[in-house]
């Protein structure tokens, strides 16, 4: 899973751009590299989506829920710009092609339904057959047994001016607790 070595005596640096805008939201690019042998080299890559919210105009169905607000346009210049925003607007497509195709919309697949009863038999005991009496397969952890949580306090530093955490605050805590997690069984 992890193809670079973060060393904790060496600089990192952090780069990142908005790629695309759509009515409502916002696509950011993320770059970190660490210094290492004389040169950055890349470490990691990531890829935000954020959605604008508006505070005052609330849904009548839900007290703690906000419509959409709109966000300004972005205008690409130049190539390298045009091409970003192009990969943003592609992101978006497949963003909209996995929703349609989310569990909570469609049945798995007869394809899905077979790897998912493989998996299941692999974990069964053949002397019992029993579901009670589980067998973990080599190199495997069962998912109970890899459950990290965190506890964070917002103080006020770490809200915005409707009183909400930040959404990089949330990103960080949830990044540091699953790099925790990888590491524990990585």
């Amino acid at each position: 899973m992890r193809q670079h070595v973060i060393y904790p005596d060496c600089d990192i640096k952090f780069t990142g751009q908005v790629t695309w805008v759509g009515k409502t939201s916002i696509e950011a690019k993320m770059h970190m590299s660490q210094y290492h042998d004389g040169a950055y080299a890349p470490v990691l890559d990531a890829t935000f989506v954020m959605v604008a919210r508006d505070p005052e105009n609330k849904r009548c169905d839900t007290e703690s829920s906000f419509k959409a607000a709109f966000v300004n346009p972005l205008k690409p210049e130049g190539p390298e710009e045009e091409k970003l925003f192009q990969e943003g607007e592609a992101n978006k497509c497949r963003r909209v092609e996995l929703s349609t195709a989310s569990l909570l919309k469609v049945a798995p697949t007869d394809e899905e339904r077979k790897i998912v009863h493989s998996l299941f038999l692999n974990t069964l005991d053949t002397k019992t057959v029993s579901f009670r009496s589980r067998v973990l397969p080599p190199n495997s952890v069962w998912m109970e047994d890899a459950k990290l949580k965190g506890l964070e306090i917002c103080h006020p530093q770490q809200r915005n001016i409707f009183n909400r955490i930040f959404g990089g605050f949330l990103m960080r805590k949830a990044y540091e607790l699953g790099w925790a997690n990888a590491c524990s069984f990585g």
